[in-house]
């Protein structure tokens, strides 16, 4: 049993849960936006670089099933 006593109205309060929102961020300016979102040397070099290891892989495996089928 609890030590409780019981709600003489019957009606139980709501229990409020806690609301968790993310910060607000502050507001880039127009150039910092337009620069941010747009292509840039490291991102092209980073998917250059990523591409050619994935045609790699391919080719590798490419020449892995011609080769064991001989």
């Amino acid at each position: 049993m609890s030590d409780a006593t019981p709600d003489p109205t019957g009606e139980h309060p709501a229990e409020e849960t806690p609301v968790f929102t993310k910060a607000p961020q502050p507001e880039l300016p127009l150039e910092a936006r337009q620069k941010k979102a747009g292509w840039n040397k490291n991102r092209i070099g980073i998917w250059i670089v990523v591409g050619g290891f994935g045609l790699f892989l391919i080719g590798e495996g490419i020449v892995g099933i011609l080769t064991k089928a001989r």
